[in-house]
Formats: C-alpha cells, sequence, structure tokens
C-alpha cells in the first residue's frame, strides 16, 4: 500500500462514516464477463434472425455497441445503450422486431452480465468493511448487486439512471453522501479507474483509493494505492 499520509506505517482515514466501491474490474474481472454476455446476446439474435450473421460478423457486432455508444454521447444509461445497440442490429439487419422481442434480448445479456466471478478476496474484505460502515455501490455500469449475490453487504447502489450522469462527474458521488447523511470528505471511494472513479471522488470532495490490479506506475491523485483488496482491512480508520 502507498499512500501520501502515513502513520506509524499504517494508512489512516480518520474522518470516514461511509465506503463506496467500484464493481466492474474492482471486485471482478469484468471483460470476460462482458464478452460471454455479448456472446450470448449475439447467438440469442441470430438464432431468431439468421441474417444477422451476414451482416455483423461476432468480432463486428460487439464494434457495433462502440459505434453506436460513439453516436449517442449523451446516453449515460447503459440500459437504454443496451437497447440501442440492440435496435441497431435488427434495423439494420432488415428484421421485423417487436418492442417486445428487444426486452427479451436485452434481458439475454443483461442475465449474461451478472454471471461474474469475484476475485477471491473481495467478499471476505466486503463483510468485513460492512461491520465498519455502511457500504455503497458505484458504478456507470448496469451490474446489480442484488443479481450478482452481494446484496447483503450494500445499503444501496447508485448509478447513472439515478442522477443523469456517470463518473467522473460528482453527482454520483454526492448523489450517495445525499443519502447516506455525510459531508462529501466523509465518504471513501475504491476503484480501478483513474478517471471516473480517482479524478470523480476527488472532484465531488470524496476521499479516494486506487485499486491498482496491474501494478502501473501511472501519476495519480489518489490518496492511497493498493494492488489487493485485502490491503483494505490494514486501513486505520480510528
Amino acid at each position: 500500500m502507498t499512500t501520501k499520509d502515513k502513520l506509524t506505517g499504517v494508512l489512516s482515514f480518520k474522518s470516514i462514516k461511509a465506503i463506496s466501491f467500484d464493481l466492474d474490474d474492482t471486485l471482478y474481472d469484468n471483460k470476460p464477463v462482458i464478452e460471454q454476455a455479448y456472446l450470448e446476446l449475439y447467438q440469442f439474435l441470430i438464432q431468431h434472425f439468421p441474417a444477422i450473421s451476414k451482416l455483423f460478423s461476432f468480432n463486428e457486432f460487439k464494434v457495433s455497441a462502440l459505434v453506436v455508444k460513439k453516436n449517442n454521447p449523451k446516453v449515460v444509461d447503459l440500459n437504454v445503450m443496451r437497447r440501442l445497440h440492440i435496435q441497431h442490429v435488427l434495423t439494420s439487419s432488415n428484421c421485423n422486431y417487436s418492442d417486445s422481442f428487444i426486452d427479451t434480448s436485452f434481458n439475454t445479456f443483461w442475465q449474461a452480465r451478472q454471471k461474474v466471478v469475484f476475485f477471491p478476496e473481495a467478499k471476505n474484505v466486503l463483510a468485513s468493511l460492512e461491520k465498519q460502515f455502511p457500504l455503497v455501490a458505484l458504478s456507470n455500469g448496469n451490474a446489480c448487486i442484488k443479481s450478482m449475490g452481494i446484496g447483503q453487504y450494500f445499503q444501496f447502489s447508485v448509478s447513472p439512471q439515478d442522477t443523469g450522469k456517470a463518473k467522473p462527474d460528482p453527482s454520483m458521488y454526492l448523489f450517495a453522501c445525499d443519502k447516506l447523511d455525510i459531508l462529501p470528505e466523509q465518504l471513501l471511494h475504491i476503484g480501478d479507474k483513474l478517471d471516473s472513479d480517482i479524478e470523480g471522488a476527488n472532484n465531488a470532495g470524496c476521499r479516494s483509493i486506487w485499486f491498482n490490479l496491474d501494478k502501473n506506475n501511472t501519476e495519480n491523485s489518489a490518496d492511497a494505492v493498493i494492488v489487493n483488496l485485502q490491503e483494505l482491512l490494514a486501513i486505520n480508520f480510528l
């Protein structure tokens, strides 16, 4: 663990009253999860509309999701973005579809997206910290803490659906602080991304810890840096 503020070798966050966690790539590796979710969605779509495979290979299907995202910069709700992508693929392939089919297709992706494999220490760390502080999930994604099996550790979750803006905009952090009835400086946020997590938390006036799993030597503005979630249990909150 590295930090700008060490107290006898133990990291100190004395004023903290609540802790927030990013989800994707902080509690689990999200890349294989999304890859599998895309695959299941693609297979579902071509099962019902084989013509899609003539226009989109699997890789082209994934790329088309990025194109849709780029063309809709104001859409921050990933549930809406996924539906727009599905609609784009169906329309581009001249498929005759219904709104209910969009819903079913989206649900295929969403269900697969919840099947994560947590980092070995993740649940133990959450269980330990939950006994000391209210925990909150702050994610730009559409992972569901209850569907993933970790809802019991968190007071609530916050996403762009709640605020209309995504991290690093401070709104999600401030929304959580308001709901917890604490000051921004009393919230400690842990996340893997320097922009959305660390910059976002700092912009809101919160404290921050960068989960640097890849051990990058990147200059950062986090209050502390960890490479394993287990290190969080060594923090001195007194």
